[in-house]
């Protein structure tokens, strides 16, 4: 499962790096979404292509601050829909 949690957090990083424009590498070492100057419309953004790309549902009492966030939300959302 660690590894998928790992994955995960890459794959997140690339996403965000796509939209916003940041080295991969740069949100991997600072995973918190602020060290890189993003604000709510930012994260706003990338809820909406975390939920379309992973058919996730991101609602607003779940906090995504960090890479690792979305990737623990993706994670267990995941293993919900498995069940």
């Amino acid at each position: 499962m660690h590894s998928y949690t790992n994955r995960l957090r890459y794959d997140v990083a690339c996403l965000i790096s796509d939209l916003k424009h940041i080295e991969t590498f740069q949100l991997l070492r600072k995973p918190q979404l602020e060290q890189h100057g993003l604000e709510l419309l930012d994260v706003v953004d990338i809820i909406l292509e975390v939920e379309k790309k992973y058919g996730v549902e991101i609602t607003d009492d779940l906090p995504v601050f960090t890479i690792h966030d979305f990737a623990h939300i993706i994670e267990v959302q995941s293993l919900r829909q498995a069940s």
